[in-house]
């Protein structure tokens, strides 16, 4: 079985939240709790479309390709999404059904994978002044961000 992951992403911008998601696969699926190297583990799945009108063209077009194809060359796929595309999350899962070889990770605001790609832009852009603060709460074990 191969080790290859695919992704299927909105964006550039989402390809920021891949290595936190590999981390946390790699500890809940095989109990690996030592830091992963997205480029030796993983590609994204190019697509032509951006956004989430990209991401379910992606998973037509991968889940076609196994259809044809039974024997995966990934050991699965991780579909990112943003929060507000419920309709196309469905369909997604619509399409997914009955398969293993998927993991949906659904980020709570967009701004999630802006803040992990440019924090200084992101700053700027918010109007806040300054540098983050230095007490690092998502780093401590059993952190939420729903509890902020």
């Amino acid at each position: 079985m191969s080790t290859k992951i695919g992704f299927i992403t909105e964006g550039n911008i989402d390809d920021i939240l891949i290595p936190p998601l590999l981390e946390r696969i790699a500890r809940e699926r095989a109990e690996l709790t030592w830091p992963t190297m997205p480029a030796d583990l993983g590609e994204v799945i190019p697509v032509r479309k951006r956004g989430h009108g990209g991401v379910l063209e992606g998973v037509r077009r991968v889940v076609d390709y196994l259809k044809q194809y039974p024997r995966p060359d990934h050991a699965f796929y991780v579909v990112l999404l943003d929060r507000r595309t419920r309709h196309i999350q469905r369909e997604v899962r619509r399409l997914i059904a009955g398969t293993h070889l998927f993991v949906i990770g659904i980020a709570i605001e967009e701004i999630e994978a802006w803040w992990l790609a440019d924090r200084r832009n992101t700053l700027a852009w918010t109007g806040l002044q300054g540098e983050p603060p230095g007490r690092l709460d998502y780093l401590r074990q059993g952190y939420s961000p729903e509890g902020d």
